[in-house]
């Protein structure tokens, strides 16, 4: 769960009067509070005592103000990650 603050979800969020001018669209105020729900998993398999394989993956789903928001496309949000990793 990632709770934000009224400034980052303003940020990222909100539009204010001149991005609505621009835009077109209303104006929209973005609060603070929970604005993900997310969970992972993550693997690692060693190769030998120095190099290893590692894999990783997220999901993700926006929440209330950030969720609601004419600026989010989509709700969800994954993240995907392979690495080669060498141990010193």
């Amino acid at each position: 769960m990632t709770w934000v603050n009224d400034q980052y979800a303003k940020t990222y969020f909100g539009i204010d009067a001149a991005q609505s001018e621009i835009a077109g669209i209303a104006p929209y105020r973005a609060r603070s509070g929970i604005d993900t729900l997310s969970g992972s998993v993550g693997a690692t398999y060693m190769l030998t005592d120095h190099w290893s394989l590692a894999a990783h993956v997220s999901y993700g789903k926006l929440k209330g103000d950030a969720a609601d928001s004419p600026v989010t496309s989509d709700k969800t949000q994954r993240i995907y990650g392979a690495f080669v990793m060498y141990r010193f």
